[in-house]
Parts: C-alpha cells; structure tokens; sequence
C-alpha cells in the first residue's frame, strides 16, 4: 500500500481501475483492488468459514450485554476483535465436524475484578429463582459495593435477557426472574458477574451449571 504525500486534486476515495484509494486520520492511500478468484476453497478455510459464523450467530445476539460488560486490559484492539478472538480460540467445540459453542467458556464479562464466589441458585417458583454467594469484600480486587448482575441464554430460542444491578456484592443474597415469554421452555443458561460502580470495569463472568 502506498502513501499520497502531496495530492492537489483534493480528496480521493473509491476505486479506479486496478487501484483503490482510502482516507484514513494519516492521509490517503492507494492499494491494488483485490483480485477476485475462481478457486474452490479449501477444506481448512470451509471449516474456518463454519466456525466463524457459529462464533458469530452467538455473539451477535449477545452484543447488547457484551458492550456493557467487557472491558479488556489489552485497550490497543478493537474490544469486538478481542471477544471474537477468544471466542474462536477457547469456547468453541467440533463434534462431526459441526461446531457449536462451549457454553461453560462463554465469557459474558471481562475485567480486573474479583469474580463471584460460592454461587447457588434455588428455585423459588415456576420464574423466580434466589441466588446466594460469598462476598469476599475483604479480599483483593473486591469491593462491597460491586454491582452483581445476571446473564439468561434461551438455547431453543437464541435469546439472552441481562440484568444489570441485581444486588450489590455485600448483600450475598438476591432474586431474579425468569423471562415468562420463555415459558413451556427448557431451563435457561445462567452466568452471573460484576460490574464496577465507580469506574468502568467487570469482572470475569462465572457460569453456573
């Protein structure tokens, strides 16, 4: 790719020919167009392909919850590529050669703080259900005041429902409802997690089975 240092025709972009120009914050840039190509794919990227889009079709229907609750170290990606990334490496499993996610790696948060300790849920009646931890307020990374919040998943119906600010790490104790649109259903998929009050940070979401 080439750099145009001095252009007096003013501002380039879009294709001409065999070349594509692009502005970027650094200046405009000119590359080839991609050629196209009239090879089959390859075994190794069809199932490249196939992955991707099962990491994908989970992740898209869980992008309203993971941009308010994961807030990687590494600040120099793109927090979608970094997701998508860990997602394609760690939390999905091949069986037949038909991939499908490894839910108990699901991440639904990410951050510097103390995750959730001890976790029970009890099931209260036909859509509540009460969930009990440990507070661990004494030890590092926790705070008393840290925000538990929830993560539902409908596997039947690829739905998520979030609920931010369930109860605060100190109160060990609290209640949460069951979408009742999910009724005649199976059992949803829980994970549950911290968000930080005073800046803007989670902790790594625990799945609970």
């Amino acid at each position: 790719m080439a750099q145009i240092i001095h252009n007096s025709i003013g501002t380039i972009s879009g294709k001409a020919g065999n070349l594509v120009f692009k502005k970027s914050k650094y200046g405009n840039y000119v590359s080839s167009a991609p050629r196209p190509t009239k090879k089959p794919a390859t075994q190794l990227q069809l199932r490249q392909r196939q992955k991707m889009k099962c990491v994908m079709h989970f992740l898209n229907a869980a992008s309203f919850i993971l941009n308010q609750t994961y807030f990687p170290i590494n600040q120099k990606k793109a927090t979608y590529h970094l997701i998508k990334s860990y997602y394609l490496k760690h939390a999905i499993s091949e069986n037949n050669q038909q991939f499908s996610i490894n839910l108990s790696k699901a991440l639904m948060s990410y951050g510097m703080i103390r995750p959730p300790a001890h976790l029970n849920i009890i099931e209260v009646d036909s859509f509540t259900r009460s969930v009990t931890w440990t507070s661990e307020k004494d030890q590092a990374l926790a705070q008393a005041d840290d925000e538990l919040f929830v993560v539902l998943y409908q596997p039947q119906l690829h739905q998520f429902y979030f609920k931010a600010n369930l109860a605060l790490r100190n109160d060990e104790q609290a209640d949460f409802k069951i979408p009742e649109v999910w009724q005649g259903t199976s059992p949803p998929l829980v994970w549950f997690g911290y968000l930080g009050q005073k800046e803007k940070t989670a902790s790594i979401s625990v799945f609970v089975e």
